[in-house]
C-alpha cells in the first residue's frame, strides 16, 4: 500500500490528531467537574446509557449527546450507568471492511474514546 507523503495531508493530519486531543482534555476536564459536583439523591432509580454508535474517529454526534444527556442525569442526582462495548457485541459493523467482513473491527479506537467519554462515571462493560 503506498504512503501518502504528500506536505498538505499530513499536516491535515497533525492538525486532527492536535485538535482531537485538545477535545479529549475538554471532555476529562468536564467529566471531572460533573463528578465533583454530582450529588445523588437517595432511593432513585438508575438510568442506563448504552451508545452503539462509532467512536473511532473521536467524539461522534451520538456519543456528544449520550455525554451532555449523562451528565445532565448525574448533575440532577440521578445515577447514571454506562454500559459500554469491550468486544461484547458478536459482530460490530463499526470499521467493518466490505472487501474483508470477516475481518475484525478496530476495536482500541473505540476502547479508547470511550475511557474518555466515561472518566470518573459507573461503567460497567459489555
Amino acid at each position: 500500500m503506498p504512503v501518502d507523503l504528500s506536505f498538505q495531508r499530513n499536516l491535515e493530519r497533525v492538525q486532527r490528531i492536535i485538535s482531537r486531543r485538545q477535545n479529549d482534555s475538554r471532555i476529562v476536564a468536564m467529566a471531572n467537574r460533573v463528578a465533583e459536583n454530582t450529588r445523588e439523591n437517595p432511593g432513585e432509580k438508575p438510568v442506563v446509557l448504552f451508545n452503539a454508535s462509532t467512536r473511532l474517529s473521536g467524539l461522534s454526534l451520538n456519543a456528544g449527546f449520550q455525554l451532555l444527556t449523562g451528565w445532565a442525569l448525574q448533575l440532577s442526582g440521578v445515577p447514571v450507568v454506562h454500559f459500554v462495548c469491550q468486544r461484547g457485541l458478536s459482530r460490530c459493523v463499526h470499521g467493518t471492511d466490505r472487501d474483508n467482513p470477516y475481518r475484525l473491527p478496530p476495536c482500541d479506537e473505540c476502547f479508547r474514546q470511550s475511557r474518555i467519554n466515561t472518566t470518573r462515571a459507573n461503567v460497567r462493560n459489555l
